[in-house]
């Protein structure tokens, strides 16, 4: 596996992308609508900050990423305080990323300018990513 560009930054990446709640995230909520028992990916996890805000509105988390440091801290995060998130350390858009899974609702959160998905498929791969219907 090819490794994450912010394993090099994370403590940059936690100090600056935790904490308080912005208004766009504040939004993300309000449109995802009541999140109890829905199934959501959190496409681009990092640290899980978004993915433990979901699952404290309910959701079934599986949060992703392809930094083994950053998974780390959620790790970490989860075993601090368990909410049932499932961190999964994989390429998105690998072909086996994911496989036999569905999502009632899919977060990207800065992610899809990090997802190196630029190959003519790109468009077939992120319906694979959302596992579309």
């Amino acid at each position: 596996m090819r490794e994450a560009r912010y394993d090099a930054i994370v403590d940059f990446y936690e100090e600056h992308f935790s904490g308080d709640f912005t208004e766009p995230t504040a939004t993300l909520l309000d449109l995802a609508g009541n999140l109890s028992q829905r199934r959501v990916l959190d496409l681009g996890c990092g640290h899980g900050h978004l993915a433990r805000e979901l699952a404290r509105h309910g959701a079934r988390v599986v949060g992703v990423d392809l930094s083994a440091t950053l998974l780390e801290r959620a790790l970490s995060a989860e075993e601090q305080e368990p909410s049932g998130i499932r961190y999964v350390q994989t390429d998105a858009a690998s072909e086996t990323a994911l496989v036999g899974e569905t999502f009632d609702l899919v977060v990207a959160n800065r992610t899809p300018h990090s997802v190196q998905l630029l190959r003519a498929n790109a468009r077939q791969q992120y319906d694979e990513i959302l596992r579309t219907q």
